[in-house]
């Protein structure tokens, strides 16, 4: 029994010289452990890992703006779920901002001869895109696989913006699967960039998307994308929640870009109420009839015209589409991606 007993207190000194700084707990050299990046403890992956150089070089030009695709958005998977998203830690909110520039005032443009508003199933914003929360969003241009295409977007800090999983990754489990050329266009209108075009240097996005893609990682289709430069005194930013209830009201907001729409005028679903109609974990549906290029488009609750701090807070993002739009549900792997951000 004094062996065991001499060993006992052996590991117990250890212990107490690893805590105190007096041993080190590097791998020795030749030594074999398991690789684990921080990214793998928190679910969440960066461009960064895979090295690749994601922002656009130059700006775009209108006519490449206007003739990207809507980036094909996932279709509503039928079926029964095995259960109703679900909080995965405390619930949190963070507060938004209001831009530091007052607001353009004043009627907005003439519509495009070829706006679809009369076919369109969902209204254009109804007030100047200057507005807080609707001067948060814009649409997202990027380039993968030889082809130019279009998302939507808001800024969540004031270097920072949050879209769809889809949007940034092809969920394929590649390092090559990374959208490149990426720019953000703020309040765009009718092909015109009021705020400028703001290139995206860093994204990030989930294991989950990333590795199972659709339909499988749809519960996780969240990211997020660091500017190259701050943008929140021009645009304000929206506040964030997490491991919230999910039966709440809803406004999307974004650029769908399918018909009956075309991708030139912002759009909403204001006081759509949660529907329970859908199959996958994590996802919840609300009753908005957005098309492709509507994905990463905010779902924001606490809806409130031209005020932040306890308003106006993300709580979602359009993920899948039809008449119905679907959202993950926003629980600590969101935050984990919100808190990368800055």
């Amino acid at each position: 029994m004094i062996k065991p007993i001499t060993q006992i207190i052996h590991l117990c000194l250890l212990a107490v010289l690893v805590l105190a700084g007096f041993v080190s707990t590097e791998p020795v050299a030749g030594a074999s452990l398991p690789a684990q990046t921080p990214d793998e403890s928190t679910e969440i992956v960066s461009s960064m890992r895979d090295n690749v150089q994601v922002a656009a070089p130059r700006e775009w030009t209108m006519a490449e703006l206007q003739a990207a695709q809507p980036y094909p958005a996932p279709h509503v998977v039928e079926g029964p779920g095995p259960g109703t998203p679900a909080p995965t830690g405390p619930a949190g909110l963070e507060q938004g901002s209001l831009p530091l520039k007052a607001p353009t005032t004043g009627a907005p443009t003439e519509a495009m001869p070829d706006d679809n508003a009369a076919q369109a199933l969902e209204p254009e914003v109804p007030y100047t895109y200057s507005t807080f929360p609707f001067s948060t969003v814009g649409r997202l241009f990027f380039s993968r696989g030889g082809g130019d295409y279009s998302c939507s977007a808001a800024v969540i800090k004031n270097q920072s913006i949050w879209t769809a999983g889809h949007c940034l990754h092809a969920g394929d489990g590649s390092s090559t699967g990374w959208a490149t050329n990426v720019v953000f266009v703020p309040q765009y209108r009718d092909g015109v960039a009021p705020l400028g075009q703001w290139p995206v240097d860093t994204l990030w996005t989930t294991h989950d998307w990333i590795n199972n893609g659709f339909p499988y990682g749809l519960g996780n289709d969240v990211g997020a994308g660091i500017l190259r430069d701050p943008i929140g005194a021009r645009t304000g930013w929206l506040g964030f929640a997490w491991n919230q209830p999910f039966e709440q009201y809803y406004t999307p907001i974004g650029y769908p870009a399918d018909a009956p729409y075309n991708g030139e005028r912002m759009r909403y679903c204001p006081n759509r109420y949660f529907d329970s109609y859908g199959g996958i974990p994590g996802t919840f549906g609300v009753a908005c009839a957005f098309t492709g290029g509507s994905s990463g488009g905010p779902w924001l609750t606490n809806f409130v015209i031209g005020t932040a701090g306890e308003m106006n807070y993300l709580n979602g993002n359009t993920s899948q589409v039809s008449n119905i739009g679907f959202s993950p549900y926003f629980g600590d792997t969101a935050k984990f991606i919100y808190d990368q951000v800055y």
